[in-house]
């Protein structure tokens, strides 16, 4: 995990657990590396890989502030094992979580993109 996901999910602890009598946490991974074999980015030259070395995965937080039985305020938070998160997933991830939880409001979901390196 980042440092800047670490920082952020302390922050909205302490601003969630400031204003509700509850904060619900729930996390979830899944790995997410191609099946092989594969096509590499980076370098000049194309490059098959043919196993996998480290799992990538997908990490999942969610945060919700609740009063008794009803839910004020939630959060979810997704950081991925890539060196970049292509343009059109921010806004695709909105769209799926809405159609599985229509409640959540999907402005308050963050992707973040943590880089891996094997140098």
């Amino acid at each position: 995990m980042n440092r800047h996901f670490v920082l952020i999910l302390a922050m909205l602890c302490f601003t969630a657990n400031s204003l509700a009598h509850e904060l619900h946490i729930g996390t979830a991974v899944t790995g997410i590396a191609p099946p092989v074999p594969v096509a590499l980015s980076g370098q000049f030259n194309l490059r098959i890989a043919d196993t996998i070395e480290t799992t990538l995965t997908a990490n999942v937080i969610s945060l919700v502030s609740r009063e008794e039985n009803h839910s004020i305020d939630a959060t979810v938070m997704v950081s991925c094992d890539l060196t970049d998160i292509p343009d059109k997933l921010p806004g695709m991830a909105p769209v799926e979580v809405h159609k599985q939880i229509p409640e959540l409001d999907v402005h308050k979901i963050i992707v973040l993109s943590d880089t891996r390196s094997l140098i």
